[in-house]
């Protein structure tokens, strides 16, 4: 019924309701429900209206006009307002305006209550039943049930005018017959063709009404079918001289090619459960294949990386200091060079010493503005054959071990996978349904998540306004998921609304990050990673490599690295972790080791877990001035197998600071430090990163070394 034509045919004959000598009574609800459903519909009402009293009853166009306006204007005042108790009030305000423009007096003050007790009732019915039927079907607040309201009001309206020979409530009647029944309301659409006809025979005796049930049933069957069986019924009844009111049966034959010609603009989608239901597995048979995928090339990623023991790696620290002493240090744009690609220096000389050189265009423009660069190209095969690169990457792996890792690896991805609880299938064919029945034009619906703890629906909605529908979302996902949820508007692209649903969200986050080399050292062996999942997880995480310079730096950004690739997952936090260290664990003969300080925020509970292998403390900063301390009680990544996690529950205004051990820990005045955090939490985490970096620099520390640092508000 939300449908603009059918806005139309309803607004047009539920005006003629004033026939009746109510006034505009019945036609208020009407007005008003469908400019609170949607304010678009003004468009479509007021013309309508205009039309129909200017045909039936054109002494009433200043009345409806100046109710019209009054309504516009209310709804306007009262648009940011969620009381309906001011709707309800202006009811009889406007009803009895409109009566003395139109009748001058009120002949009998208790019909006239009545019928402002029946506007204002019509009017919490629609209301009422169109925000309980988008939580559930019940046997008393169904969608249905709304439909058949709008359309009884417009017959009632539509009976009181006479085509020639033909009552126009009929007429009304057999359309939206066809229309219930077309919109697979098959036990709504016989108990409409039924109910309407006893009205329509013993009320206002209008005897063809005894073929409304048979229009009812005819289009019930699928495709063109009740096209045909109405028409052969009708040419039939014609044929054998069984009716008296021949242009009545020609009307309906005629109605039947129109209603076929433009059900498009009639009838709103119907839902193909099995389609949803299908695109659902779909979707979820997807998701698992691409984690498989993703776990096969985190494999493949991880024994790349450490398919070398630390010999190997420290010859090639060894090789890049000398390209960097040879060359770089008498170079005059040293600075300017270390500035602008950072840690991609490491990469760069890396290939030139396998001479793997990738010529993307970052190296390119590296190659252009580097005075030695064919100088170290050249040197770099030199010092490869020097330091025998080429004996130092043998692997001494024990298979038993790597078997007995991996295999724990898999069984610690199968667990966590079966552990997660999935939503009903049928919940979101109900979901699309609802909103459907609601009204929207739903042009794109995909599952893309199904766990109840980390559903992702993505949603488009035709000319929708972003504040209504994502009301309407969220009143349907608490119903049927049995969570809040956020709704995101995507963008807004041919008039067409895209959204996606995921649970709700209660916090946002706002960062800030920064790194200083140690003294002599132009790459920090430090690497910090900062990354926004799409399961509504925030993380941020610090790494610090075994010694200094490159080698330290390969270690950390190594295994930042694997930490992103394995959070990917889907998997929890705590479990690809403990995968990740695994790994570490049947790697220990490389003795290689970096420390892991990660951290994960839950933007859907508002909880905070730290994971600590060798990192500094970690500290939370409240509004109030307490302050949280997370001391580390690992060892660096890789050396034990168990990892410890400490939970806390954050709050708007919290600031988190983490660290590597160039800052907490080296500063000599720990007090001092946590004083001067105070006193500068106010500003954005960027600056208050800034200033931390700057305070450690310009005191007293217990050693020269790497800083690395990430705020979080």
């Amino acid at each position: 019924m939300f449908r603009k034509f059918n806005v139309f045919v309803i607004s047009f004959f539920a005006v003629a309701t004033i026939k009746y000598n109510i006034g505009l009574t019945i036609f208020l609800p009407i007005l008003i429900f469908y400019l609170v459903k949607d304010p678009k519909n003004l468009y479509v009402i007021v013309p309508s209206g205009f039309i129909s009293l200017f045909l039936f009853e054109p002494n009433a166009l200043v009345a409806y006009g100046l109710m019209t306006i009054m309504v516009v204007l209310f709804l306007f005042i009262m648009r940011n307002s969620s009381q309906n108790i001011y709707i309800y009030l202006f009811f009889p305000l406007v009803i009895t305006l409109t009566h003395f423009m139109i009748y001058k007096k009120i002949d009998n003050l208790l019909l006239f209550v009545i019928l402002n007790i029946v506007s204002l009732l019509v009017y919490i019915y629609l209301e009422f039943n169109l925000v309980q039927s988008l939580k559930k079907d019940s046997l008393f607040y169904n969608n249905s049930y709304l439909e058949m309201v709008l359309i009884s009001i417009g017959v009632l309206g539509a009976v009181k005018i006479n085509v020639s020979s033909i009552n126009l409530g009929l007429i009304t009647s057999f359309f939206y017959g066809m229309y219930l029944a077309k919109s697979t309301k098959d036990v709504f659409a016989m108990l409409y063709g039924i109910m309407m006809m006893l009205l329509l025979i013993f009320v206002f005796n209008l005897n063809d009404a005894i073929l409304l049930p048979f229009v009812c049933a005819f289009y019930l069957f699928p495709s063109v079918y009740p096209l045909l069986i109405i028409n052969s019924f009708c040419s039939a009844v014609l044929l054998a001289d069984l009716s008296e009111d021949i242009l009545m049966i020609q009307v309906i034959m005629g109605l039947s090619v129109f209603f076929e010609i433009f059900k498009f603009l009639i009838i709103k989608e119907v839902v193909n459960e099995s389609s949803v239901y299908d695109s659902v597995y779909t979707q979820v048979i997807k998701n698992v294949n691409e984690e498989v995928l993703n776990f096969a090339s985190f494999l493949d990623k991880f024994a790349r990386s450490f398919k070398t023991p630390k010999e190997y790696n420290e010859k090639i620290s060894e090789g890049i200091k000398t390209i960097v002493q040879n060359y770089c240090s008498k170079c005059h744009r040293m600075k300017e060079c270390f500035s602008t690609y950072k840690i991609e220096i490491y990469n760069f000389f890396r290939n030139i010493l396998h001479n793997e050189i990738v010529m993307d265009d970052r190296y390119r423009s590296f190659s252009s503005q580097c005075p030695y660069n064919r100088e170290i190209e050249r040197a770099g095969s030199i010092i490869y054959d020097k330091l025998n690169l080429a004996n130092s990457t043998s692997v001494g792996n024990t298979l038993v071990a790597q078997i007995t890792g991996v295999s724990n690896a898999l069984r610690a991805y199968a667990i966590d996978m079966c552990n997660r609880n999935e939503i009903n299938y049928n919940n979101f064919v109900d979901f699309k349904k609802r909103l459907v029945d609601h009204g929207y034009i739903v042009t794109y619906f995909d599952v893309a998540k199904t766990f109840e703890d980390d559903f992702l629906i993505h949603i488009g909605i035709k000319n929708g306004n972003y504040d209504i529908v994502s009301d309407d979302i969220r009143t349907i996902c608490e119903s049927l998921i049995g969570k809040k949820c956020s709704v995101i508007m995507q963008k807004f692209e041919r008039n067409t609304l895209y959204v996606n649903v995921i649970p709700e969200m209660l916090i946002d986050i706002i960062y800030g990050y920064g790194a200083v080399s140690s003294a002599g050292n132009q790459i920090c062996g430090d690497n910090y990673l900062i990354k926004e999942l799409k399961n509504g997880r925030f993380i941020s995480a610090i790494s610090d490599g075994m010694g200094k310079g490159y080698s330290a730096f390969y270690e950390s950004d190594m295994t930042l690295k694997l930490v992103e690739d394995i959070v990917q997952l889907n998997l929890e936090t705590a479990t690809a972790l403990e995968i990740l260290n695994t790994f570490y664990v049947i790697q220990d003969y490389l003795e290689r080791y970096a420390t892991l300080d990660f951290l994960e925020i839950n933007r859907y509970n508002m909880t905070a877990l730290f994971y600590k292998m060798g990192g500094t403390t970690s500290y939370i900063f409240k509004e109030n001035g307490k302050v949280e301390k997370i001391t580390n009680k690992n060892l660096p990544f890789g050396i034990e197998e168990l990892i410890d996690n400490y939970e806390y529950k954050v709050e708007e205004g919290d600031l988190i600071v983490m660290s590597s051990d160039g800052i907490f820990e080296n500063v000599v005045d720990m007090n001092q430090l946590e004083n001067f955090i105070r006193q500068i939490r106010d500003l954005p985490p960027q600056k208050i990163v800034y200033e931390i970096l700057n305070y450690t620099v310009n005191n007293k520390v217990k050693v020269i070394d790497d800083m690395s640092l990430i705020a979080l508000k």
